[in-house]
């Protein structure tokens, strides 16, 4: 348990660092605003393909995990729904209401949740959070 503690924190650790990094190259002007467009692009199209891709091939795929979009769309659903009673009680506007409509059905769970997975959880759980 206190093994698992410290992977944690580290794990935590070594995202603030990263952030810590971006923010420091920002105000040092290493970085431009421009740069973070590209940075987007790389991570997008190439190293979360690449993860995935590397999961996947890794894994045994089964029934059982198809199974998991089957639910990811009955959550969504059901989000879906909470949110639009939410944001008629809220009375958003047109725009509003859409985003957040959105917001509330779709998480952007790959940017970040697709290496916190692997790195909490393994390869083998990886690959039902990329299902999912």
């Amino acid at each position: 348990m206190f093994i698992q503690s410290l992977e944690l924190l580290n794990l935590v650790l070594s995202f603030i660092l990263i952030i810590a990094l971006g923010f420091i190259s920002k105000k040092t002007s290493l970085l431009k605003e421009k740069d973070g467009e590209t940075i987007n692009k790389v991570i997008i199209y190439f190293t979360l393909p690449a993860l995935i891709f590397t999961a996947v091939v890794k894994s045994e795929i089964t029934l059982a995990l198809f199974k998991i979009p089957v639910l990811a769309f009955f959550v969504a659903f059901l989000c879906g729904i909470a949110a639009f009673f939410v944001g008629k009680i809220l009375k958003l506007s047109s725009k509003t209401f859409g985003a957040f409509l959105i917001a509330a059905m779709i998480g952007n769970t790959g940017y970040l949740g697709f290496p916190l997975t692997q790195k909490i959880y393994g390869n083998e759980n990886l690959i039902k959070a990329i299902f999912y």
